[in-house]
């Protein structure tokens, strides 16, 4: 009777981790985004003043802006030769397509890399 008592005491504690958790996952992420947002306004904030100005503001922009070009070109080019081909390009589209199309269908949750179901 005590192994039962142990075994069911676990079992409940285990789903009210399972429960909990993904709201510490999501506590601990917040931590992080904002020390994340903070590091992006120092780094935009170059002359330390507090504030960001319009000027620093399209500078961190285009950065940025650069940093996720960069990221996609990466992403297309499959083959890692520096150069993006008609094919690769295409590819990538079809994905992305593949992506939206998997998202716009009830039920279905998208996710990066994923492709959606063939259509039978």
């Amino acid at each position: 009777m005590r192994g039962l008592r142990a075994e069911l005491i676990v079992g409940v504690a285990a789903i009210a981790l399972g429960l909990l958790l993904p709201f510490a996952v999501q506590a601990d992420n917040s931590v992080g985004r904002d020390a994340a947002r903070e590091a992006r306004f120092k780094a935009a904030d170059t002359n330390g003043d507090g504030a960001i100005s319009h000027d620093e503001f399209i500078v961190e922009a285009q950065k940025r802006a650069a940093e996720r070009a960069e990221i996609r070109f990466k992403r297309i080019d499959t083959d890692g030769n520096g150069k993006v081909t008609k094919a690769e390009y295409d590819a990538a589209a079809a994905r992305r397509y593949e992506r939206m199309k998997a998202h716009r269908q009830p039920g279905t949750v998208a996710k990066p890399g994923a492709t959606a179901p063939k259509a039978e």
